[in-house]
C-alpha cells in the first residue's frame, strides 16, 4: 500500500510521518503504508522490553515506536548499507539515540550476532513475493524487499524464535492471500498466533494484507480483530483510524512514556505527507553497528 509523498527526483528526501522524520532515498526503496500499520500494531500488544525489527530499511517502523509511542529500547537489522546508513541518520535528526540501536547485517545469521531469547518483541515487514512471482524491479532495493531473494518467511520466523524469549510475540504485515503459508511457518517454530487483523484497501475489494501477532510458546486462541479499511468511501481520503496513525498530536504518548519512565518530549507532528513505494528489504551480509544493550559484542 503506496503512501504519495515526494519523491521521484535524484538523492533523497526527508519526510514527516507519524510525528517523525525519515530520510530515504528519492529513488529505490521507500517505506509505505504496511509499515505505520505494523508498528501501530504491534505497538498496542503490550510489550514493553527490547524490540528488534528485522530488515529495518530506512528505520522507521522504529522511530514511530521510540519517537511517537515511546518504546525504550528499540533495535533494527538492515542488510543493504544504504538504507542503513539513512536509517542511522534518521535516528540522529530526531535525537533517538538513546532509545534506537542499528545493526547492519543478515537475517538468517543472528544466531552468531545476538544472544538466545533477548527480546521481548520482534516485528518484521518481510519480502512478500516468490522468486518467481510477478515483475521483478530493475531497482535492487526494491527487488530484494519485494521478492524472496535473499531470505524467505521461514528465514524471518526462524530469526524471531531464536530471537524471542519465552511468551515473547512476534508481529508481521503479509499478503493476505499467503495467510496459510504464515501461520504454517509460525506455527512449525512454537510460534502460535494469538491476534490477526484484516486489512482492505476498500471496502468493496477482497482484502490486501494481514497484521498478524503469533506468541513464541503461547496456548491461547485466536483474536480475530474487526478489519481494517484504509479508505472507507470514493475518494483518496483514508479512514479516522489511519489518519490518527499519520499524525502525532502533541498529547500522544504522554501516559506511555511517563510509564516508561522515557523523556516525555514530543515529537512536533509537520502532518501526514503520503509516500513512497515498497516494504523494507530483509537479508544479506553486513558488519555491526551502533551497540545496544541486546546485541553481542560485534567487530566493526
Amino acid at each position: 500500500m503506496e503512501l504519495p509523498f515526494g519523491g521521484g527526483g535524484s538523492g533523497e528526501t526527508k519526510d514527516s510521518i507519524c510525528g517523525v522524520e525519515v530520510l530515504q532515498p528519492a529513488r529505490g526503496y521507500r517505506f509505505n503504508l504496511d509499515s505505520v500499520l505494523l508498528a501501530h500494531f504491534a505497538g498496542r500488544s503490550g510489550r514493553v522490553g527490547p524490540t528488534m525489527d528485522l530488515g529495518t530499511g530506512s528505520g522507521v517502523i522504529p522511530l514511530i515506536l521510540a519517537g511517537k509511542l515511546g518504546y525504550p529500547e528499540v533495535m533494527g537489522l538492515e542488510v543493504q548499507p544504504r538504507l542503513f546508513e539513512l536509517a542511522r541518520r534518521s535516528v540522529q535528526l530526531n535525537r533517538l539515540e538513546r532509545r534506537i540501536s542499528l545493526v547492519l547485517g543478515d537475517i538468517r545469521e543472528v544466531a552468531g550476532r545476538f544472544g538466545r531469547t533477548a527480546f521481548s518483541m520482534v516485528i518484521s515487514n518481510p519480502p512478500y513475493r516468490a522468486p518467481t512471482s510477478g515483475s521483478r524491479s530493475p531497482s535492487s532495493e526494491r527487488a530484494l524487499a519485494r521478492h524472496e531473494l535473499a531470505c524467505t518467511l521461514g528465514d524471518v520466523a526462524e530469526a524471531a524464535a531464536y530471537l524471542l524469549a519465552p511468551r515473547g510475540s512476534f508481529s508481521l504485515v503479509y499478503p493476505a492471500s499467503r495467510l496459510g503459508e504464515a501461520i504454517e511457518a509460525l506455527r512449525s517454530r512454537r510460534l502460535e498466533p494469538r491476534r490477526l487483523r484484516v486489512v482492505f484497501s476498500r471496502a468493496d475489494r477482497p482484502a490486501s494484507r494481514i497484521l498478524l501477532e503469533a506468541v513464541k510458546g503461547g496456548s491461547a486462541p485466536l483474536s480475530v480483530l474487526p478489519p481494517l479499511i484504509v479508505h472507507p468511501g470514493p475518494g483518496a481520503a483514508v479512514s479516522e483510524e489511519v489518519r490518527q496513525m499519520l499524525l502525532s498530536p502533541p498529547h500522544q504518548g504522554d501516559a506511555r512514556r511517563a510509564a516508561l519512565g522515557g523523556p516525555a518530549r514530543l515529537m512536533e507532528s509537520q502532518g501526514a505527507r503520503e509516500a513512497g513505494t515498497t516494504a523494507p528489504s530483509r537479508a544479506g551480509a553486513g558488519a555491526a553497528a551502533t551497540p545496544a544493550r541486546a546485541s553481542r559484542q560485534a567487530e566493526g
